[in-house]
C-alpha cells in the first residue's frame, strides 16, 4: 500500500535518482535521448537539499521511495515517479496531496509548468492552459481549487 510522508534529508538521494529516471524513460516519447539527458543532468548539487529545506516535499513510499512533489507556495514546482510506477495513480495521489496543501494554506489556485510528457496528465486532472509554452517547452497551467476534494 502506497503512504505519502514529509520528506526527509535522508530521502535526498532517492529523490535525484526518481528524478533521473523518471526524465530518461518517461519523456523519451516526446523528447530525443539527448534531449531528456541533458534535462536529466541539469540539476544543481543541492536543489533537492533546497526544497526539502525551504518547500513542502511529499513522498509516496511502497517500501521505498517511488515518487515526490515539490511545493512552492501556490505552485507545484515538481512532480516525479519511478517509471516502473507510472500510470499506476502515484501521480494522481500526489497532485491531490500537493493540490490539499496548497488550498490549505490559503490559496484558491495553483500553478506549474507542465513538461510536454506530462501535459496531458495535468489536463485531464482539471488544469488549463494560462500562457504560451517557454523556451524549453514547459506549458504553464492553472487550476482553481475551489472545487478540490480533500486529500483523504
Amino acid at each position: 500500500m502506497i503512504q505519502i510522508r514529509r520528506a526527509e534529508a535522508a530521502d535526498e538521494q532517492a529523490l535525484a535518482q526518481i528524478r533521473r529516471q523518471a526524465i530518461l524513460v518517461l519523456t523519451v516519447p516526446v523528447l530525443s535521448l539527448e534531449q531528456a539527458e541533458t534535462w536529466a543532468a541539469h540539476l544543481a548539487a543541492d536543489r533537492i537539499t533546497r526544497a526539502i529545506r525551504d518547500h513542502v516535499v511529499w513522498v509516496a513510499v511502497e517500501g521505498a521511495a517511488i515518487g515526490w512533489v515539490e511545493i512552492d507556495r501556490d505552485r507545484i514546482a515538481a512532480l516525479y515517479v519511478l517509471p516502473s510506477y507510472s500510470r499506476r495513480g502515484v501521480g494522481s495521489t500526489l497532485l491531490a496531496r500537493a493540490e490539499t496543501e496548497i488550498y490549505s494554506a490559503g490559496h484558491a489556485k495553483t500553478r506549474l509548468d507542465a513538461s510536454q510528457n506530462a501535459l496531458g496528465f495535468y489536463l485531464h486532472r482539471g488544469y488549463h492552459h494560462c500562457g504560451p509554452p517557454d523556451c524549453d517547452g514547459a506549458w504553464p497551467l492553472d487550476k482553481d481549487l475551489s472545487y478540490a476534494a480533500p486529500f483523504p
